[in-house]
């Protein structure tokens, strides 16, 4: 089987590519631009050119059998939206395909980010197609994505700054325990929105110590109130920008819904 990955030089989108070259697949991918055409070449077999800012649309005539879309571009937010479903409603032209949409926990009523919008207008175009998948991940722990940033941070500091003390518990799952949940998916022929994180939920406070833990490095929690640092954010992004701290404030909107927010059951089994 062919599968097409979006985004594929992604954190998401790269381990993606590795488990699915395990499993026999024949992979290829998209990335922004011509200088990572070459990206994962001992794992992809062609890497096409699509820019989720771009005008221009890559006309891509090869086949597959899944495509899997983990392109996002925060600073080109309705170009995001737009180009997602209209790559994917080109795709569909001419062949039969099924298509998966990494979506996001982040995406619910609580929840007013920029991000979360993002996906909740995609999730509604790709839920409309009856063959389609839609997965809304937990929190992914693995070298890289908002993991890696928080890592690098606790690495780098000694007072981690928390909203509300990072009590609130969060869904989150191993990388390549959603990964290879996602081909097991299409094994198994599911389709619609599923849900997925492991059973032990962790606060944010949890991981950071848990990372410290791991560096043998002595941090100090500073519990900042979440109400504060809305009323404040625009001297929030001026310091998250000064320090080169590599975590947006989308994510922290997106954190502070957890505090209201009923976690729907997972689709996700142990093994």
């Amino acid at each position: 089987m062919k599968v097409l990955i979006t985004g594929i030089n992604s954190f998401v989108g790269s381990h993606l590519a590795e488990v699915a070259k395990e499993r026999g697949y024949e992979v290829c991918g998209t990335v922004s631009s011509s200088e990572k055409l070459s990206v994962l070449g001992q794992i992809v077999r062609k890497n096409y050119v699509f820019n989720l800012n771009d005008d221009h649309l890559p006309e891509i005539l090869e086949k597959f059998d899944i495509v899997i879309h983990c392109a996002l571009d925060l600073k080109a937010a309705g170009h995001t939206i737009e180009k997602t479903c209209t790559f994917d409603r080109n795709l569909r032209k001419n062949q039969s395909l099924r298509s998966i949409f990494i979506s996001s926990m982040s995406v619910n009523d609580a929840n007013q980010s920029q991000y979360s919008e993002i996906k909740r207008k995609s999730e509604d175009y790709f839920l409309a197609k009856e063959d389609s998948i839609v997965i809304r991940p937990g929190l992914i722990l693995g070298n890289g994505g908002l993991y890696s940033k928080m890592e690098g941070f606790v690495r780098k500091g000694t007072f981690i700054p928390l909203p509300d003390s990072g009590k609130y518990p969060m869904p989150v799952i191993q990388i390549f325990a959603f990964c290879n949940f996602l081909f097991d998916s299409v094994q198994e022929n599911r389709k619609g929105l599923l849900v997925v994180y492991q059973e032990n939920l962790l606060s944010l406070k949890e991981i950071v110590l848990s990372i410290a833990n791991r560096y043998q490095k002595k941090i100090w929690i500073l519990p900042i109130p979440i109400g504060l640092v809305e009323i404040l954010s625009p001297l929030v992004k001026v310091i998250l920008g000064l320090f080169k701290i590599e975590i947006n404030f989308d994510s922290i909107l997106g954190y502070k819904s957890y505090k209201t927010l009923t976690i729907p059951p997972s689709d996700f089994k142990e093994k």
